[in-house]
């Protein structure tokens, strides 16, 4: 399985082949309306924190971490690589928390699986 981060801002990987696309831009607050956190990214302790504590935070997680067990069903008997797409506004925050969690999560029910932050290192957008 292969998880993705990104920014919408930026550009949506395709997701075509049945990846599992989870957008975050409505359903998590946004570290990047905290002057402390908008240079910082989803690798920081004060991002992953502030994206954790936020309402409705572990239930997006368990839920994708399901969805995602779910297309892993389906993909892996034809040997195809089950990804997942998490996209939040700029690719530096939110959704780099929760794809790691997913990951972190998969991971420990023995789940081959890998994260890639695809946006992580691009500038911050404002717009």
């Amino acid at each position: 399985m292969v998880i993705q981060s990104f920014g919408y801002l930026h550009e949506v990987p395709d997701a075509s082949g049945g990846a599992l696309l989870v957008d975050l831009r409505q359903s998590l607050r946004n570290p990047a309306d905290d002057p402390a956190l908008i240079e910082m990214t989803g690798l920081d302790d004060a991002v992953i924190s502030h994206v954790l504590e936020t309402s409705g935070a572990f239930e997006v997680i368990v839920r994708t971490v399901d969805q995602a067990i779910g297309l892993l069903e389906v993909n892996g008997p034809r040997n195809r690589i089950a990804r997942v797409l998490i996209g939040c506004q700029g690719g530096r925050h939110r959704s780099v928390v929760v794809a790691s969690s997913v990951c972190q999560a998969l991971a420990g029910r023995g789940i081959r699986v890998e994260v890639e932050h695809l946006h992580v290192d691009r500038p911050v957008r404002r717009d």
